[in-house]
């Protein structure tokens, strides 16, 4: 297993679970526009869900991102990113809420997204409240994300190192790509 993140929290995380396990692997700081060379030996397989990629904010970033992807997997490896495309003008403010349990400590979140305009920039505004058996918090947030039209997503797909091999839902069962909303891409280096 190798796994970056922006975050040291992260990454504290991620080893220290990785020897509470006994598992093996490489966990580093790295942007995702320049981790490729970092990645030894090359991988099989690398995902990167429910829009995380939509945090780099220019078609440049996306580009650099998919072309350093490109060059970590090893030959007929995939690249399975989630990605919510959106159908502008068309799509109205909406929420999520999510709830878990761990033994005393509950967390819920409730997450609004505002719907991209012109600027191609959703905007997301994110509530948690974490109560333990010390206490409780709340931890809010606002952040904006890269909007990407199925049309516009393809385009720059095809521009990039990358080549979609297939869509399939959250399941992984193969599905027809949507006009709009989520979905999973499976993508190829090109060549």
């Amino acid at each position: 297993v190798v796994g970056f993140d922006r975050s040291p929290g992260m990454i504290g995380y991620a080893r220290a679970r990785q020897e509470r396990l006994g598992l093996a692997g490489t966990f580093f700081e790295a942007e995702m526009t320049d981790f490729a060379a970092r990645v030894r030996p090359r991988c099989g397989f690398a995902f990167n869900p429910i829009n995380s990629v939509r945090h780099l904010m220019s078609d440049g970033a996306m580009l650099a991102h998919l072309e350093q992807m490109a060059r970590a997997l090893r030959r007929g490896g995939v690249y399975a990113v989630g990605l919510s495309t959106c159908a502008y003008g068309m799509e109205s403010e909406s929420e999520d809420v999510w709830t878990a349990r761990r033994g005393g400590t509950r967390v819920r979140q409730v997450v609004q997204y505002l719907p991209p305009g012109a600027s191609r920039r959703e905007r997301v505004i994110s509530h948690v409240e974490v109560e333990t058996g010390r206490g409780s918090r709340s931890i809010d947030s606002v952040y904006e994300l890269r909007s990407y039209s199925r049309e516009e997503w393809r385009a720059l797909v095809e521009r990039s190192a990358m080549r979609v091999l297939g869509v399939v839902d959250e399941e992984g069962r193969e599905m027809e790509e949507p006009a709009f909303g989520y979905a999973v891409y499976v993508l190829g280096a090109a060549g």
